[in-house]
């Protein structure tokens, strides 16, 4: 069985200076969870991708991935990114790096 879709995370080391931010942080940070749309602890964009250029498109997908991945790319990067097709696109792998069904 295979997944119907499958999202990368950039997971990294936790540094000491990390968790103190996050220390420092935690009321602000889980005032934005209960405040939020999806509750992943960032901001939800509710820019459309197709409103920016290509350039500008692939540069917030790269600040997402460089952040962590994931669920960053499906909510932080673009407000249409689940539901217009087109902008869901932008997320897929193109065919030629797809592997084939087993």
């Amino acid at each position: 069985m295979r997944p119907q879709y499958s999202m990368p995370v950039g997971n990294t080391t936790v540094t000491p200076e990390y968790v103190a931010a996050v220390k420092k942080d935690y009321a602000k940070i889980w005032e934005q969870v209960r405040g939020s749309g999806v509750a992943f602890g960032f901001e939800e964009s509710t820019v459309p991708a197709m409103s920016v250029s290509e350039e500008e498109r692939r540069a917030v997908f790269q600040k997402a991935w460089e952040e962590g991945g994931g669920f960053r790319l499906m909510f932080n990067t673009f407000g249409d990114i689940a539901m217009d097709r087109e902008s869901t696109k932008l997320l897929q792998p193109s065919s030629a790096a797809r592997s084939p069904r087993s």
